[in-house]
């Protein structure tokens, strides 16, 4: 029973990695809309970031190393600590929390530069994406399955730490840039093409199990296969990201269990 489950145990979890490219699309979108053109102060945007994100962070991860590591003298917690908070490895899901801090330190430029270009977003979204799905490939090749003992100090702890840097994903933020930015077209394309995007979802699905289980046939461990960074996860969430916000868009307009999805999100 082990031997048939353990694979789909990966398919699961492998199905599952666009929900932070997802997050990352959604962060960018909704900041890019509410500020830009309008008046923007970087300082009252970080500030009320620092109440909101910061400290509870800072918070939790003292908290989550605290559980992690009750016994340990005052001097190895501050050292556990600082490693949690510097990484966001004091809990699995702070990871994302972290990537969120960086985009919001970058924001005020990121905002400038989105400006400076406005008039070549569809040129800026086609070299994102081409950067990213040939970054991920080199990643994928050769320091993901490659033998990073032999590669430079800094791509060893760029290695390290790649899957919490906010440049690792920049399409996302870029592609939820654009589509603020372009919200009347974005809205016009997903009323006249969205009811296709299930069945594409469902095929690039299938696409993307069959390679996982084609990249084990040929050798690749499943750990290995089931990675985030890789070209066919940028795919694959791209399709997600675009099925989801029409479903998001249907559900906008007949409203179902509002109230209870309403509450769900007030607490979460």
């Amino acid at each position: 029973f082990l031997t048939v489950a353990f694979p789909f145990y990966y398919v699961i979890g492998h199905s599952l990695h666009f929900n932070r490219e997802t997050f990352m699309f959604v962060t960018a979108f909704v900041l890019t809309y509410v500020y830009f053109g309008r008046e923007f102060s970087a300082s009252k945007f970080w500030s009320k970031r620092l109440l909101l994100i910061i400290i509870p962070y800072i918070l939790w991860s003292l908290i989550y190393t605290w559980y992690r590591y009750p016994d340990v003298d005052l001097m190895t917690f501050w050292q556990k600590a600082e490693y949690g908070l510097r990484t966001g490895n004091a809990s699995y899901q702070l990871y994302y929390v972290f990537l969120t801090l960086q985009f919001y330190a970058l924001f005020p430029l990121f905002l400038l530069i989105f400006k400076k270009i406005k008039h070549h977003m569809p040129l800026v979204l086609v070299i994102s994406f081409i950067v990213q799905v040939v970054f991920m490939f080199l990643d994928f090749k050769y320091i993901i399955n490659g033998s990073k003992e032999s590669y430079p100090l800094w791509i060893q702890a760029y290695a390290q730490y790649q899957a919490r840097l906010i440049f690792t994903y920049q399409f996302f933020f870029v592609f939820g840039a654009v589509a603020a930015l372009y919200i009347d077209r974005a809205k016009a394309f997903m009323v006249k093409y969205g009811k296709y995007f299930p069945y594409l979802f469902l095929l690039t699905w299938l696409g993307y199990v069959g390679y996982f289980f084609l990249q084990v046939r040929f050798g690749l461990s499943m750990q290995k296969a089931a990675v985030v960074l890789q070209p066919s996860v940028t795919l694959y969430s791209i399709v997600a990201i675009l099925t989801f916000l029409w479903l998001a868009m249907k559900w906008a307009e007949k409203r179902l269990y509002y109230r209870t999805v309403h509450a769900v999100a007030a607490v979460s």
